[in-house]
């Protein structure tokens, strides 16, 4: 099924993550004030076929269950990527993100598929259910 941009980012907004979301002013603010949860600054959307469907700032900690959401709506699996390496790929329109690196993977049936995990951090679950990253101090 093909995407098309406009129709990913009025999904997406209708689910409070507008196109260049920021959720905070200063990211090393945000990061102490939420040192558990897991933060993607600048993330980047795509869904299965590595297409650009949204950027911004995502706390999945927070957001997941919009994300969930936004992959139900879509009907395909959504890949969260660190800004960089959200790198397109190919040289021929359409243009492709690789899809490797993905920080999460959210499938339209609400399974969330942890994937690279930076800096040695591995992400896991709180009590609550939500995902939190264990940070050794």
């Amino acid at each position: 099924m093909t995407i098309d941009n406009e129709r990913a980012a009025a999904a997406a907004a209708k689910l409070g993550l507008h196109h260049g979301r920021m959720i905070s002013a200063s990211k090393s603010w945000y990061r102490r004030a939420y040192p558990e949860n897991v933060v993607v600054f600048n993330a980047a959307l795509a869904d299965v076929d590595g297409r650009d469907l949204w950027r911004g700032d995502l706390d999945l900690t927070v957001d997941e269950t919009k994300l969930i959401a936004l992959a139900a709506e879509l009907g395909t699996t959504v890949h969260v990527l660190y800004e960089s390496d959200a790198r397109l790929i190919g040289r021929e329109e359409p243009y492709r993100l690789d899809l490797a690196p993905a920080v999460v993977r959210v499938t339209p049936g609400g399974e969330t598929i942890l994937g690279e995990i930076r800096w040695g951090v591995p992400l896991t679950r709180n009590a609550a259910g939500q995902l939190v990253s264990v940070r050794s101090e």
